[in-house]
This record gives C-alpha cells, structure tokens and sequence, in this order.
C-alpha cells in the first residue's frame, strides 16, 4: 500500500474520476480510506491523487516547497514524495478542484498553478487561493481512463510538450487529442 494511501481515512462522500467526469457515491461508515484512485471529501476537501502520462507523474521539481517552484515530469513512483499532489477545494456544482502539493501527506498550501493564460505557459507552485488560474476541471478521454485536464482560466489543457521526456516542465496547450495530454490517476 502507498503511504498516499496509508496517510487518509475520512469523509462522507466518495468522489471517482468517471465516464464525464466525477461521481460521487456515499461512503462507508467510519470513513473511506482514500487511495489515488479515489478522491474523500469531509468539509470541502478532497484526498489524495496523482496525475501520470505514460511511465511520467506531475513532480514538484526537487520537492522544493517554495511560490514559484515549477512543476515537471519525472518517472512515477508511490513512494516519492515530490509526486504527492491532492485535489483540494473541490466544488461538485462545477466538478472543479485544485491540486495542491502535499509532500509526505502534509499539505504545504501551494497549488499548482497556471500564472497567465497564454499558450505554453508553465505550471509553477503559487500560494492556494482557489482561483481560476489554478482551478481544473476533469473530463474523460474515452481512452482506457484517462482525462483531459483543463485551468479554468486559460482553458487550456495541462500539456506534456515533452512528449514524455523526463524533466519537461508541465506547461498548458489547447486541445489536440494527443497521448500528451491525457492524465491518470494512480496509486
């Protein structure tokens, strides 16, 4: 089992990622165990989950806990703590969340976001504020799981412009279709 895992039990409500988006279902009594799969919320907030293309994960680079610091992607592993990201601030109303950064489970307060609206820009670490610029919603692919994630300020999609190449920065494109931009939960 992850430590991401290990680290969450909690909540009323059981949030997946689903065909169209997110479902929600009730929980079991005396809590969910959260595991990347799944997203628990209790009081608007939401458990664990990382983001993967390919053999590659969303990575604070060098677990570096500072506004600022850009986000890559590096090989997927559950037991690195620089890939512990967590859908926070989720609003079902809308199926929008945030991803904060959340190294070994202690939620640091910075959240991944889009600086600006244009094409190619990086995603970086900012302080949460829950604003557009680092507001995504998630919907399916229809291929085998994965998602197609869009900042609701640019509306634009998180880009692997490396075409999974270790260390690209994570930067945000319009929607091609391609194997780029398609994300997965995992855990």
């Amino acid at each position: 089992m992850s430590r991401k895992r290990k680290a969450f039990t909690a909540g009323a409500v059981s949030l997946a990622l689903a065909a169209g988006g997110l479902a929600m279902t009730a929980a079991t009594a005396g809590g969910a165990t959260v595991g990347c799969q799944a997203l628990t919320s209790g009081n608007g907030e939401c458990g664990s989950v990382a983001l993967q293309f390919g053999h590659l994960a969303l990575d604070d680079y060098q677990q570096n806990e500072y506004p600022g610091n850009k986000i890559i992607l590096w090989t997927k592993s559950n037991a690195d703590p620089a890939q512990d990201f967590y859908a926070a601030h989720y609003n079902p109303a809308g199926g929008q969340f945030t991803l904060e950064y959340a190294r070994n489970g202690i939620r640091s307060g910075l959240c991944v976001t889009f600086p600006a609206t244009g094409l190619g820009t990086h995603a970086e670490l900012e302080p949460c504020n829950e604003g557009p610029f680092q507001t995504f919603t998630a919907r399916a692919s229809g291929t085998g799981g994965y998602y197609v994630i869009t900042n609701q300020a640019s509306k634009l999609d998180i880009d692997d412009n490396g075409y999974g190449n270790q260390g690209t920065r994570v930067d945000q494109w319009d929607y091609t279709g391609n194997g780029n931009q398609l994300w997965k939960p995992f855990g």
